[in-house]
């Protein structure tokens, strides 16, 4: 079985790295993606969030451009759910703005490694 196309393997990438929190805390257990926008190519990119670090290398990173970035972090605890979005049994901890309708971006420039850090409020 084939995992994507050849022309996948042409992109230029970055290794991007960083940490999260929410409300001034790292989260300790959540994923990020990075989400070319129109006229970036290339497929979604991620990482696990593990106590507040993360790091997207996978096949050489992420494509260089413009992303929407969406952040999320489960619980099995219901409580201080800011949302009500379950994911096999878990419940979200931060609010639709940072995933499911995100205002986050990343522009992922040319050269080496890459760094952002998200810090996520409530609010």
């Amino acid at each position: 079985m084939f995992v994507g196309c050849g022309a996948d393997n042409d992109l230029e990438r970055a290794i991007v790295s960083g940490s999260v929190t929410f409300n001034d805390k790292p989260i300790a257990n959540g994923e990020i993606r990075f989400v070319p926008k129109d006229g970036t190519s290339g497929p979604i990119s991620g990482a696990p969030i593990v106590d507040g670090e993360y790091v997207a290398k996978s096949n050489g990173g992420v494509p260089l451009g413009e992303h929407s970035v969406r952040i999320k972090a489960f619980t099995t605890s219901t409580k201080d759910g800011s949302d009500d979005e379950r994911n096999d049994g878990e419940l979200q901890l931060i609010p639709t703005k940072y995933n499911r309708n995100s205002i986050l971006t990343a522009r992922v420039d040319d050269g080496s490694d890459q760094k952002f850090d998200f810090e996520l409020t409530k609010d």
